[in-house]
């Protein structure tokens, strides 16, 4: 092992000097222009980088460190009253309006066109199934990385969930959306995808906010969650934050104190 990083280091040495001979034999203008095979790929593969999906929500968007990457499989984890769903419409809302089209494998059967479209969602954009069972979700994901859309988000509902995946079948998944680049956006109760998410975020219960006194009819402002980065492929893990949901329909409320978050953008969201 040793012989072989000798020789490693000696060869690289050899074409340093090969580099710095040449370029003495360039005029000055062009000598900056070459470099070696290790830097010209590097350079190619910061070209190729597309850019990331925004979800609209900038503290998410931040812990994402930019939004979710194409060509990944992103597992964004928590129960009910969590803003789960709300992550994935938001992300929806985001590629609709970019005029892209973008689908949503709905096995929880939670969605609301109604409520979707005054969320912001182009319903003429969206592809909405509604499978029975675990199995069928997977099987139309398969189909629809295929097909070109960039963004495929599939809510598993709540617990308990109905059927079972192997990891093998995540990480096939998971190599088909790298060939075709586009996202996989997977909400889910608990842990499902096994090693295949290359981004992993842990949403906590929300703590709800209310308008009016105690004791008298009040209506909900929003709802705060806590968002962790459990896994993020490239950076290190555990990074945190918060992100506040307000209700629509408190919008006319009495304001009420806000509740203290930590680490929040400037921002609030619709539910």
């Amino acid at each position: 092992m040793a012989a072989l990083q000798t020789a490693q280091t000696t060869e690289t040495a050899g074409i340093n000097s090969c580099i710095a001979a040449l370029q003495t034999e360039f005029p000055a203008e062009l000598r900056s222009r070459i470099s070696s095979a290790t830097i010209l790929r590097g350079q190619l593969r910061a070209h190729r980088r597309e850019p990331r999906i925004t979800t609209t929500i900038p503290e998410l968007d931040n812990l994402l460190q930019g939004g979710l990457p194409s060509g990944a499989v992103i597992e964004l984890v928590g129960r009910r009253s969590c803003g789960r769903l709300s992550i994935l419409l938001a992300s929806l809302c985001a590629v609709t309006a970019s005029g892209k089209v973008a689908s949503l494998i709905d096995l929880g059967d939670q969605l609301d066109p109604r409520s979707a479209a005054d969320f912001g969602i182009e319903l003429d954009r969206l592809l909405w199934l509604r499978p029975q069972k675990l199995d069928d979700a997977l099987a139309a994901a398969y189909i629809l990385v295929e097909t070109g859309f960039s963004l495929l988000a599939l809510d598993l509902g709540l617990p308990p969930l109905r059927g079972r995946v192997s990891a093998a079948t995540w990480v096939r998944l998971r190599r088909v959306a790298e060939i075709h680049r586009a996202v996989l956006l997977v909400g889910s109760p608990y842990r499902v995808t096994g090693c295949a998410a290359t981004t992993i975020v842990s949403s906590q219960r929300g703590r709800g906010s209310w308008a009016g006194k105690t004791g008298t009819p009040r209506l909900l402002r929003g709802l705060a969650t806590h968002l962790m980065a459990d896994k993020l492929q490239g950076h290190r893990p555990q990074r945190t934050t918060t992100v506040f949901f307000t209700s629509p329909d408190a919008a006319f409320a009495a304001p009420s104190s806000t509740p203290r978050l930590r680490d929040t953008g400037r921002e609030s969201h619709a539910i």
